[in-house]
């Protein structure tokens, strides 16, 4: 499939994931990397930028949670149904290291399972942070390769909290080569911080208003940093030095 134009492509599982939090599933295969997004589009409301969550020989999936208009009508449609693709875009995640941590913060755990089982001969440790046991996604998914630690705002799994101090007390006792990280921007700036603290080299997933996906509109930019086509994913020192959670 070619990035720059859209295809209609037909929804072929639709998978619940959590509450309000849905996985699309289309018959088509994507070659992405772990991070990139598409653009999707749903006739008469738009188009909007979403991870790449799953991906193998046949089909690619993004999770999607329903905050709004837009998600509102994407839950309305049905399997079998199709909807505009384009990309994928942006540049993904670089896999270093042989020991790694991997943390999410709600829907930004979307990238990190396909991310997880991308990650070949590597020792994971995972961590998982959510607002309530309700909305945690890919625990399952992510204890299949790798140890989990979860954490929610309200106690209702894990430990209450945020999943950063979790990272920061395993990371008192443990070395590791690499994070990688996607969710709310107060979770990853912490994280890009505990890289620097730490000399921890982080890879983390910038999240803008993206409209184009090519670099062109400049509705996402930081500085000169174009979101859309320098990233989405950037190393956390690069992210605190282009003020990034200004």
């Amino acid at each position: 499939m070619k990035n720059d134009e859209i295809k209609m492509l037909e929804i072929k599982e639709i998978k619940k994931e959590a509450e309000g939090i849905r996985s699309f599933f289309f018959s088509k295969s994507i070659e992405a990397t772990p991070g990139q997004y598409i653009m999707l589009w749903v006739p008469e409301v738009g188009e909007k930028p979403f991870s790449v969550s799953y991906s193998n020989s046949n089909l690619f999936g993004i999770t999607v949670k329903k905050i709004g208009p837009f998600t509102s009508k994407l839950f309305e449609i049905k399997r079998g149904e199709k909807l505009g693709v384009r990309g994928p875009y942006g540049k993904g995640f670089k896999i270093k290291g042989e020991k790694v941590a991997v943390v999410g913060g709600g829907i930004g755990m979307a990238p990190l399972g396909f991310l997880g089982e991308r990650m070949k001969n590597k020792k994971i440790f995972s961590f998982i942070g959510a607002r309530t046991e309700k909305e945690m996604i890919f625990e399952k998914r992510m204890k299949r390769i790798g140890k989990v630690t979860i954490a929610t705002d309200d106690g209702s799994a894990g430990k209450k909290g945020f999943i950063t101090e979790e990272l920061e007390n395993f990371l008192e006792e443990n070395k590791i080569d690499n994070i990688y990280a996607c969710g709310p921007a107060p979770m990853l700036k912490r994280i890009a911080e505990i890289g620097e603290e730490r000399a921890i080299e982080t890879q983390i997933s910038l999240e803008r208003k993206i409209k184009c996906g090519v670099g062109i509109c400049g509705n996402c930019l930081i500085g000169d940093f174009r979101v859309c086509k320098d990233g989405p994913i950037i190393s956390g020192k690069k992210a605190l030095q282009i003020g990034a959670f200004k």
